[in-house]
């Protein structure tokens, strides 16, 4: 049986919500060295959340997370983002499956396939793009 990377489509709420939980509330981007910040987990690019750490200090407020104004502590942080390496490898996966969605298609029915790398140039040029919900 011939297997066609086209034919795996994850939905497309999935694959919305995963964009979420990975997108660093700071930027706006794809997290880049993903660095939780407090207990309740909410996590920011590493050099965000350093930058936003050195701009309080400067300004001589005590460093606290950016969401929920949790006080951050640098052994806590620590503590925070050990992890197991299965976590982290799995994490990483994730985010360059996520990386990947910007040299992606959407398809007629709405659903994005998940391909192996970057399409092609004649890939790009010639595949339409429909952002359009799939008629139900």
């Amino acid at each position: 049986m011939e297997h066609n990377n086209q034919s795996i489509m994850p939905d497309k709420e999935i694959v919305d919500s995963l964009i979420s939980e990975f997108t660093c509330p700071i930027c706006r981007e794809i997290l880049t060295k993903p660095q939780k910040a407090c207990k309740w987990g909410h996590t920011f690019c590493q050099e965000c959340l350093g930058k936003s750490i050195k701009s309080k200090a400067q300004r001589g407020e005590v460093p606290s997370c950016p969401l929920c104004r949790a006080v951050i502590k640098p052994h806590a942080l620590h503590r925070l983002n050990r992890g197991s390496e299965e976590d982290k490898i799995r994490q990483e996966k994730v985010l360059q499956l996520l990386r990947l969605r910007g040299h992606e298609h959407t398809t007629d029915d709405g659903q994005m396939p998940v391909s192996q790398g970057p399409p092609s140039d004649a890939q790009q040029q010639s595949a339409p793009i429909n952002h359009a919900p799939p008629d139900r």
